[in-house]
């Protein structure tokens, strides 16, 4: 278990660091706290708000007394909607506050780097531009005219405030966003308000990438995706066709009925890396739930399930499909397909060319090929605390070298339970039970097998035909040709 601990003491420290990240972002701010005694009211200077008359030359006169004696000030709007028929500016020494009820009509341009204060209202409206980076942490949709009435499309909304807010915090609305695509960029933090109640983004017919990634550094938090109504599209996008991306965060999403759930552009330079996926439902889906390549420096799955026993198509890819890849962790890991699925290429994990490759505590189920399908790997490969049921061919198929596994389930597949081949391997506490061939069948070297348990499987419990391995305490009954049968070039050294 030598490789095993130095790979978790390095995934444990870039996990921290996520994790770090993760939780200091949580909760979305509110906004600064406003004191009235300190701020000019525009009307005071001249502004009607009636929606008719042109309030720009009164809201500069406020902007002035605002900031004429201090580097810093503070204007108020009172409800009501104000003009404005010519461009304005709203600069960073300047807070902006809004009453319930008040909001501009832009006309022109308004450029805004100053700190808006307001509730979840609407406070732009009209043709103009609204441009600028504005001195908040965050900004609400909302305040661009984003409805959320489940049938208004949004995302011009969405798209102003990511312009104008690294973090954009969402408010519930139950009916959810209509969105076609939008491009996170700059590090975003883009989540729900609320991590109780999922802010819920909706695929129009036109979406291909509901969100897509491209810069290091971006968070996405408390969502549901809708895909329903995209033919193709995929819910969250990595685009590494331009530069790689790493240090990136999902976390507590929901991906309902997607052609792919997650999926980057498999550039063959550009990778992902160092990124963490926790709290991931995926359900539902029309092809691959997840499926990444040419990562690097660790991908966390963690705490997630791939559910596609509801599935309106016929299973006939893998759940979640990676390759060329150096370093994946998953952990607490529901994956189930569809009960009855038999298409050989329908495996539950399959990945292959990786490196690094770690399971703990992770559950696979009614699929129609193979539950884990560990293809040309190289080393570092563990199947820790898994249980796997119901797959069409193999439970676990591993063609590669340096695998382990601990304390591994494996139940009711067409083949066989566990196959190997490669070498350098070492299996311990596995039980096999129910398989339509062999228990555990061995083509590979180098084996160290300790403590296997195989039951009423339909040839041997165990089938070794490689060579310099070693079998110990192999027990059970019920196998339709015996318990074992064991290479010359083997050693078998207790069975029961």
């Amino acid at each position: 278990m030598k490789h095993l601990k130095g790979l978790l003491s390095v995934a444990a420290a870039v996990g921290l660091c996520l994790a770090c990240a993760s939780v200091a972002g949580a909760a979305p701010q509110k906004a600064t706290a406003f004191n009235a005694a300190y701020a000019v009211n525009v009307k005071d200077y001249g502004a009607v708000g009636d929606g008719t008359t042109d309030d720009v030359e009164a809201i500069q006169k406020a902007i002035r007394a605002a900031t004429q004696t201090e580097e810093e000030g503070s204007i108020f709007f009172p409800a009501g909607t104000y003009r404005l028929a010519d461009s304005l500016s709203f600069e960073p020494f300047l807070e902006v506050v809004f009453d319930t009820g008040a909001k501009l009509m832009v006309e022109k341009n308004l450029n805004i780097r100053a700190q808006i204060v307001a509730g979840d209202q609407i406070l732009f409206e009209g043709k103009g531009n609204i441009v600028g980076t504005a001195a908040n942490d965050s900004g609400n949709p909302v305040w661009f005219g984003a409805k959320g009435d489940g049938v208004t499309d949004d995302t011009l909304a969405f798209e102003r405030t990511i312009n104008m807010f690294k973090k954009i915090d969402i408010p519930y609305r139950e009916a959810g966003y209509v969105i076609s695509n939008l491009e996170l960029k700059g590090g975003a933090v883009f989540q729900g308000a609320d991590p109780e109640k999922k802010a819920k983004l909706i695929a129009t017919e036109k979406t291909k990438s509901l969100l897509t990634i491209s810069s290091s550094y971006t968070s996405v938090r408390n969502l549901t995706l809708e895909m329903g109504k995209s033919k193709y599209g995929t819910g969250i996008y990595f685009d590494d066709n331009k530069s790689g991306i790493e240090q990136c965060l999902l976390s507590n999403i929901d991906i309902n009925d997607a052609y792919n759930a997650v999926r980057d552009a498999d550039h063959e330079s550009n990778m992902v890396i160092t990124t963490k996926m926790v709290g991931l439902h995926c359900t539902n889906g029309r092809n691959t739930a997840i499926e990444m390549n040419d990562m690097w420096g660790f991908i966390f799955l963690t705490d997630s399930v791939i559910d596609f026993s509801g599935s309106s198509v016929e299973l006939t890819f893998p759940l979640v499909f990676m390759k060329d890849n150096a370093g994946f962790i998953g952990t607490n890991l529901f994956i189930n397909g569809k009960q009855g699925a038999s298409d050989a290429k329908n495996n539950g994990f399959e990945t292959s060319n990786s490196v690094a490759v770690w399971f703990d505590n992770c559950d696979i189920s009614n699929v129609g090929g193979c539950g884990y399908k560990l293809e040309n790997n190289a080393v570092y490969n563990y199947l820790l605390n898994c249980d796997v049921s119901d797959c069409g061919l193999y439970g676990v198929a591993v063609n590669g070298w340096d695998f382990q596994t601990e304390n591994l389930n494996v139940k009711n597949c067409g083949s066989d339970g566990v196959y190997l081949r490669g070498g350098h391997m070492q299996l311990t506490n596995t039980a096999v039970s129910d398989c339509g061939r062999n228990g555990v069948t061995s083509q590979a070297s180098y084996v160290q097998l300790v403590s296997l348990n195989t039951s009423r499987n339909g040839s041997f419990g165990l089938s070794d035909t490689g060579t310099r391995n070693t079998f110990t305490s192999i027990s059970g009954d019920g196998n339709g040709n015996g318990l074992t049968s064991v290479s010359e070039e083997s050693l078998l050294v207790s069975a029961e």
